[in-house]
């Protein structure tokens, strides 16, 4: 089905996808870089719902790009200093 969906995404253009995990769902934080996602950035504070979340935003390339090349078009994304 994710292939399906990377494939109907690279016919409308999009060069990236982009997800968020919460951080402690180890089954999340095991299976999406076996599709090839990888962390950007953790973000602390999330409100959902009445919960507060610590989450690590990850993306994947779908036409080759490296992450940097995203990060200049995403900054909001970009990891910032402790």
């Amino acid at each position: 089905m994710h292939a399906d969906l990377e494939a109907w995404a690279v016919t409308q253009g999009a060069e990236w996808l982009r997800l968020t995990v919460v951080v402690g769902n180890r089954k999340a934080e095991r299976f999406w870089p076996k599709l090839g996602y990888v962390p950007v950035r953790i973000r602390e504070g999330i409100r959902m719902g009445r919960q507060l979340n610590t989450v690590s935003i990850q993306v994947k390339a779908l036409v080759g790009g490296q992450v940097d090349d995203y990060l200049i078009r995403v900054p909001l994304d970009r990891p910032v200093a402790p």
